[in-house]
């Protein structure tokens, strides 16, 4: 279930709670284009919590073989959005999905031979060189034209114009209009008051409950070891 609303919508709600707005004042366009700035900036800003972020977004690309590092954003080698956290990848070898670990910047730093090719990358990392394009590092570099399989949260969509629909989960126009009157208050010189605080953290916090992830049983990937299906990578630690 989703909520169509504009921009001029929430921006109407956040000033009538701080009762700047009502049935008998009208706000100014440039009391509007102000409001419009501000709530983008806070919808930019809410891009950050991956908590707020509800979406996981599956996308596919094909490798080049032997290209190291794959850029991703839109004109790169993955063309699309830069993600703001992947949060799982696996490459498809003969129709089967295989994982590729993440790993941080000191991980892959330490990997010695990283010109290294192979049918299937297992180590991948991640590096937002920019806010438009992206580094995609793997490990072993990908031989093949293999088809990556990447798990992503992408940044919140911003609002195109004060009238311009949007649609939204279930819960999310009432905390930007709540949260939106909390930003705006400052700039009134008025304050939210405590109701309002409360009511946007309640509000926040209630979409983050939902956008949780349940923690799934991991296993310490040394132990495998022993079986010999799996030996201890003492370059990533993994």
């Amino acid at each position: 279930m989703t909520t169509s609303v504009t921009a001029q919508t929430i921006i109407n709600g956040a000033l009538r709670l701080l009762q700047v707005a009502s049935t008998d004042v009208t706000i100014t366009a440039d009391e509007s284009n102000d409001a419009f700035e501000a709530l983008n900036q806070m919808v930019d800003g809410w891009s950050n919590e991956s908590l707020m972020l509800y979406h996981v977004q599956l996308e596919q690309f094909t490798c080049t073989p032997g290209l190291n590092p794959h850029t991703i954003g839109v004109g790169g080698s993955f063309s699309t959005d830069v993600p703001i956290h992947i949060e799982a990848s696996t490459v498809t070898v003969g129709g089967v999905d295989y994982p590729i670990i993440q790993i941080d910047y000191d991980d892959y730093a330490v990997i010695k031979l990283k010109t290294l090719q192979n049918v299937y990358p297992e180590y991948m990392y991640f590096d937002r060189n920019s806010p438009i394009l992206g580094n995609l590092y793997m490990y072993p570099v990908p031989s093949t034209a293999s088809i990556i399989n990447l798990y992503s949260r992408k940044p919140l969509t911003q609002f195109a114009s004060l009238t311009t629909p949007i649609q939204l989960p279930v819960g999310y126009a009432k905390a930007l209009k709540y949260s939106l009157a909390v930003e705006l208050a400052p700039e009134y010189q008025v304050s939210a008051g405590a109701d309002v605080i409360q009511l946007a953290i309640a509000a926040k916090a209630n979409l983050k409950r939902t956008n949780r992830r349940p923690l799934t049983l991991q296993i310490d990937p040394a132990a495998l070891a022993v079986s010999g299906k799996r030996r201890f990578n003492i370059y990533t630690g993994q």
